[in-house]
């Protein structure tokens, strides 16, 4: 724990530094600290391994991470909520379409 205390200044840097970029969306620790998870924005499961892997706390193998791929369809209450609107977006066109189809 010690080697963890003495890098989370240099993980707080980098974190502020990940969000200002807009790489990281959201970040925080679980309520008894033994974890931390954060939001990575990368256009490929490398990019987002070399952001995750440039961590002060990764880089020192001071922590480990799982890097899980997650496709966002709802965000604030904007996507889709409806099958038909996911399955939509799943086309590979889908980058073209200026309307969802009607629930």
């Amino acid at each position: 724990m010690e080697a963890v205390r003495n890098r989370t200044a240099d993980h707080f840097k980098w974190m502020k530094a990940q969000h200002s970029q807009g790489t990281v969306l959201i970040s925080g620790p679980t309520p008894d600290r033994t974890m931390g998870i954060y939001v990575v924005k990368a256009d490929s499961r490398e990019t987002a391994v070399s952001i995750a892997d440039s961590d002060p706390f990764h880089k020192h193998n001071l922590r480990e991470y799982e890097l899980i791929e997650w496709e966002v369809h709802q965000l604030l209450g904007i996507g889709p909520f409806s099958l038909p609107g996911i399955e939509f977006l799943a086309q590979e066109d889908s980058d073209s379409y200026t309307e969802l189809p009607k629930d």
